[in-house]
């Protein structure tokens, strides 16, 4: 018993050394056990120092560290102990927020962005074909102010919320610090309230667009490397996203941006509101995106079918030309590449005669427009079909001793790998090793990203952000319907 009680003196004694010593060490008390009672103040200073939970976040800022420090030493007594918890706050950093200031960020996330259309777009930029008032401008900033540091910050959420390892990776680091950045600065921008405010406003704009132009394809390559601990389904709902966003805060920028440079040199065109155009004319469209396809199939391959444009060719629609030009890229990309290699690999002119048509009927209702595209490429493997929309699978035919005789009927008659017009050589190749390999970019317009996985997923969300649709219908044997509906009219929006 005496052996016990002595252990409790020496574990009581030990305790009241290492209180008061917490306490001398934060005030002029010179305790060691003497029975003298430490202040409230110096106790929960104390009590912070030896504190080991929650962890203090690693590599914290030695200014964050004594900003808390100097805030806890104003403070009351009883706020030590405030939120009903006995173990303060850690020290706040930036670290896992990727430099952005983690109050200021909380603070939007609090907030839901408003939910984007064509027709509030169009709200705010006047008349067709007319100069933009100041009103109208100055109406746009604030929109564009108000949304962009709204939407950038669930940006930055996102990457939070991966995996630590995979946030750790260089590439994807690198694009989550860019929206951190963009964030920070488009937050801490002034109010838009004259013409002066709203050129250094549309300055960082135009910084902010060309900073983030290569975002997809650095990320791609941050998942090559980060996807053995991440499924092909988280990364895929990562990117979907990722790419939503994308096109949303681009849409709001480039249009303030249009906005702008309409107000000082007149708008576009007789039609237009910005970027947005109210009388698109898809055959047109479609027309030029057919004319690069084919000429970059048969540079490619040697040979490329020809196009059959039928139905409603003069119906028209409200849009952005630039998304509908992208997608309309990608999908004839795959029906061209696909009916090429197949009528080679069948004995091409000498076998079959003339190359099959790739059609493309276009059909406008009250309030969409719909188009077809159908080819005779042979169509998507039953097996495969369930994966055409994953970016980790192509959408081609899978290898076969079909595919080494086209390889060969390639390199022996003096034309390019089919890859080189579309890297879509078999289903269930690893794209983002495709593309961590050939470093593809997305730029503006046609979009470089066409032939490593990219082209379906992303056009299936581009139709989506239109509030329309893609949908693909497989013969196998054959060839593949693609039927994409976009909305025509924004002002029939609900």
């Amino acid at each position: 018993m005496a052996g016990r009680r002595n252990i409790h003196s020496a574990g009581a004694e030990l305790c009241s050394r290492v209180w008061s010593v917490g306490a001398s060490g934060s005030g002029s008390g010179s305790g060691s056990g003497s029975g003298t009672t430490a202040s409230p103040h110096r106790t929960a200073a104390a009590h912070r120092h030896l504190s080991y939970y929650p962890p203090p976040e690693p590599f914290s800022t030695p200014s964050t560290t004594s900003s808390s420090s100097s805030s806890t030493s104003s403070s009351t007594p009883n706020a030590n102990f405030s939120n009903s918890s006995a173990f303060p706050a850690p020290p706040i950093s930036t670290l896992s927020t990727f430099g952005a200031d983690s109050h200021l960020l909380d603070r939007y996330l609090s907030h839901s962005p408003t939910s984007l259309t064509l027709r509030s777009l169009l709200s705010l930029g006047g008349s067709p074909g007319s100069r933009p008032s100041s009103t109208h401008l100055l109406s746009s900033a604030r929109f564009t102010a108000t949304e962009l540091p709204l939407r950038l910050a669930r940006r930055v959420l996102a990457f939070r919320n991966l995996p630590f390892i995979v946030g750790s990776n260089p590439h994807i680091q690198k694009v989550a610090r860019l929206y951190a950045a963009s964030f920070m600065k488009i937050a801490s921008l002034r109010t838009v309230m004259d013409a002066d405010a709203n050129e250094d406003f549309t300055r960082e704009l135009e910084r902010m667009v060309e900073d983030h132009r290569e975002n997809i394809p650095t990320l791609a390559r941050g998942f090559l490397e980060s996807k053995r601990y991440m499924s092909a389904s988280a990364i895929s709902a990562f990117l979907d996203g990722a790419i939503h966003s994308r096109i949303g805060i681009r849409l709001i920028a480039e249009q303030h941006l249009a906005l702008t440079s309409s107000h000082t040199q007149g708008a576009a065109s007789a039609t237009s509101v910005g970027i947005i155009d109210t009388s698109l004319n898809a055959a047109d469209l479609i027309q030029g995106c057919a004319d690069f396809v084919h000429a970059l199939c048969e540079t490619s391959l040697g040979c490329a079918p020809e196009l059959k444009l039928e139905g409603d060719l003069g119906s028209t629609f409200c849009g952005v030309a630039s998304h509908l030009t992208y997608t309309m890229t990608e999908l004839l990309k795959n029906s061209y590449r696909a009916t090429a290699e197949r009528y080679i690999r069948r004995g091409g002119e000498a076998a079959l005669g003339p190359m099959p048509s790739v059609k493309i009927t276009v059909a406008r209702s009250r309030k969409h427009l719909t188009m077809r595209i159908r080819d005779e490429g042979g169509g998507v493997p039953p097996a495969h079909f369930s994966k055409i929309f994953e970016y980790t699978f192509t959408t081609a035919s899978s290898p076969s001793e079909e595919e080494q005789e086209m390889s060969a009927l390639a390199d022996g008659g003096g034309m390019a790998h089919p890859s080189e017009l579309q890297n879509t050589s078999a289903v269930g190749v690893d794209v983002l090793s495709q593309m961590g390999a050939a470093g593809a970019g997305v730029g503006g317009g046609m979009g470089t990203l066409a032939g490593l996985g990219y082209g379906l997923p992303m056009s299936r969300i581009y139709a989506q952000h239109g509030r329309g649709s893609l949908d693909l219908v497989s013969m196998y044997g054959y060839g593949c319907d693609t039927f994409m509906k976009i909305r025509a009219n924004p002002l029939d929006e609900r």
